[in-house]
């Protein structure tokens, strides 16, 4: 496990990129995002942001705010979640060859807890949903991360 700690100037900075994300959203009318609360959408664009911050930081690539089509840093994409036992979410429509992180945390301070190409996520013994409230996709435990 890798732990990533930005530095305040970091923080501003990504924090602006989930602001921008939110208003977006707003702009366009995109509130829905795979059956996630309204009410924390601010929360999710901004941790999102701070998180992709953090695992640039982490493998030397430069980041910036990027169009929802394309990578979350480099040539990956980023997972977050404020659970330290959280899991991987893969949905269906993710790329079979790209990278998928998991990192753990809040409020810069992130645990990278290993990553998984999208294929490798898509089994059926991790199809299902943690919140009866939102339609299943695959979650993968951290035990079945790769970690190099």
């Amino acid at each position: 496990m890798t732990k990533i700690s930005l530095t305040a100037a970091e923080i501003q900075i990504a924090s602006m990129v989930g602001v921008q994300r939110q208003i977006e959203d707003i702009k366009w009318n995109n509130h829905e995002k795979l059956g996630e609360k309204k009410e924390l959408a601010w929360q999710r664009h901004i941790e999102g942001a701070l998180s992709e911050c953090a695992l640039a930081k982490h493998l030397g690539v430069y980041w910036n705010k990027r169009p929802y089509n394309e990578p979350d840093v480099g040539d990956v994409d980023v997972r977050v979640t404020h659970y330290a036992t959280g899991r991987l979410r893969i949905d269906s429509k993710d790329d079979d060859h790209k990278k998928y992180y998991l990192l753990t945390g809040l409020n810069g301070e992130y645990i990278i807890r290993g990553w998984l190409y999208g294929k490798d996520g898509k089994q059926m013994k991790y199809w299902t949903s943690p919140d009866p409230d939102r339609p299943p996709c695959y979650w993968i435990p951290q035990s079945e991360l790769r970690n190099d």
